[in-house]
C-alpha cells in the first residue's frame, strides 16, 4: 500500500508510523516463543530466534517448562530496591540506592541493583 508524503508524516505523528519493525513484535516473550513453536516446522528454530530477537538456550527453557524465575534472594533484593526508592519518592538512582543499602549491611552491587531497577521499570525523576 503506497502513501502520500503528507500521509506517512501524519501517520508517524499519531504514532502508527515507524521506520523500524520493532512494534510488531511482542514484547511478551511467551508469544514468541509460541510463535517459534508454531513455525518449528517450516523453518529452522536457530533462524526463528534469531529473526524474533530472543535467545535459543531461552526458547528450549520455556519448551521444557524452566521459565525463569527470580530466586527468593533476589526477590528480597527487587523489594528492598524498591521500598528505598519509594522511601525517597522516586529521586535516588542506582548508585545512592547501592550506597543507602549497603549502609544499611546489605550486599548489593551496582549493576545488581540497576538491572532490578529496569525489571521493575523504575527510574528516577
Amino acid at each position: 500500500m503506497a502513501y502520500s508524503e503528507s500521509t506517512h508524516c501524519q501517520l508517524h505523528r499519531i504514532g502508527l508510523y515507524r521506520k523500524s519493525l520493532e512494534h510488531f513484535q511482542s514484547s511478551n516473550l511467551t508469544r514468541r516463543y509460541d510463535f517459534v513453536q508454531s513455525l518449528s516446522d517450516e523453518f529452522a528454530v536457530e533462524t526463528l530466534c534469531l529473526v524474533l530477537g530472543v535467545s535459543r538456550t531461552a526458547y528450549y527453557r520455556y519448551q521444557r517448562g524452566h521459565s525463569y524465575q527470580l530466586t527468593p534472594e533476589k526477590e528480597d533484593k527487587k523489594a528492598l530496591v524498591e521500598r528505598v526508592f519509594g522511601e525517597h519518592k522516586r529521586r535516588y538512582g542506582s548508585r545512592r540506592i547501592v550506597s543507602q543499602l549497603q549502609d544499611e549491611g546489605h550486599k548489593v552491587g551496582r549493576q545488581q541493583v540497576r538491572a532490578l531497577m529496569k525489571a521493575a521499570g523504575l527510574q528516577p525523576i
